[in-house]
């Protein structure tokens, strides 16, 4: 997602480095270490992207930055400043809820007094209970925050900072054409974790989550 116009433009010491990562990768480098946890093309995707004088970077990527001090500080944003960009509302996750919890309350009646019940109803349940999970996990949490943060580095990435940025970063479901993540993108949870690991846990536990509900129904 584009959030405004950026002086983004291709560093030539930054594409050097590229080009000179992606031959160590090719010819073995850190094969035996087995720090690769994604697809060779996904990897080469996210190194292209940090071919220029800006990086859009996650959280992980951040942190790594700064491990490799390639930044030597990390971002401070208190919680008030967060709260004045937040375009989430809280009151309108509460009436939700709230239709919710009264659907939930008129079926546990008519269960309770053996009165028949839809699939549709039941099907719309299960997705409410997914949707009620989903909203008190992320009640607390900013949405759709629409301002960039800019970092200066204290100086270029070498070849190998570039193969261990790559590899931190987020996979997405397709190609990606500019250098902003897209919104469905798959994060890790751990470097050492294959990224989209937890939103997988997640998928399952939703899925078991619906069916065990149709067969309770």
């Amino acid at each position: 997602m584009r959030l405004a116009k950026i002086d983004w433009a291709l560093d030539r010491t930054n594409i050097l480095a590229i080009k000179k990562a992606n031959s160590m990768v090719s010819q073995g480098y850190l094969k035996e270490e087995r720090i690769f946890n994604m697809p060779y093309t996904e990897w080469v995707g996210n190194l292209t992207l940090l071919c220029g004088n800006l990086w859009v970077v996650d959280a992980n990527q951040l942190l790594l930055a700064r491990e490799l001090g390639i930044i030597d500080k990390l971002p401070y944003m208190p919680h008030d400043s967060l709260d004045d960009h937040n375009s989430s509302d809280l009151v309108v996750k509460i009436l939700a809820l709230l239709q919710m919890s009264w659907m939930f309350i008129q079926l546990g009646v008519r269960l309770s007094q053996n009165l028949p019940t839809s699939q549709l109803e039941i099907f719309t349940l299960s997705f409410a209970i997914c949707s009620s999970i989903t909203f008190i996990m992320l009640i607390s949490k900013p949405q759709d925050v629409r301002t960039s943060y800019i970092i200066k580095a204290v100086r270029h990435p070498s070849a190998e900072d570039l193969i261990y940025m790559a590899n931190a970063g987020p996979l997405g479901y397709g190609p990606r054409y500019s250098i902003w993540v897209p919104n469905d993108a798959t994060h890790r949870d751990t470097l050492k974790n294959m990224p989209g690991y937890v939103m997988s846990m997640a998928c399952l536990f939703a899925l078991i989550l619906f069916g065990a509900i149709h067969c309770v129904a």
